[in-house]
């Protein structure tokens, strides 16, 4: 069955959708380093650098780019899971 773009359409949704979430938890882990007595810079920095890197995946997406939408979906879509279910954060 073709790819239409009404389904790429909803694609790009759900695609917007995780990527927002991921950047919502980076920038928990953040906030929740940053409070600690002692911080670690190197973890505040590991987060900064994924927060930033799904916000410029987010960012840059294309509602007509299928590869890029599919290729979201399903590695992005698969951390993010991996994260629900409190299976590790990366």
């Amino acid at each position: 069955m073709p790819y239409h773009q009404q389904d790429n359409a909803t694609g790009f949704e759900a695609a917007i959708d995780i990527l927002i979430q991921l950047v919502g938890h980076a920038t928990t882990k953040i906030d929740h380093e940053r409070a600690r007595e002692a911080p670690e810079p190197g973890l505040i920095a590991q987060w900064t650098h994924r927060r930033d890197t799904w916000a410029a995946r987010r960012r840059d997406l294309d509602p007509h780019d299928v590869d890029a939408t599919r290729e979201v979906l399903a590695r992005n879509g698969d951390e993010l899971r991996r994260i629900q279910l409190g299976l590790g954060d990366s």
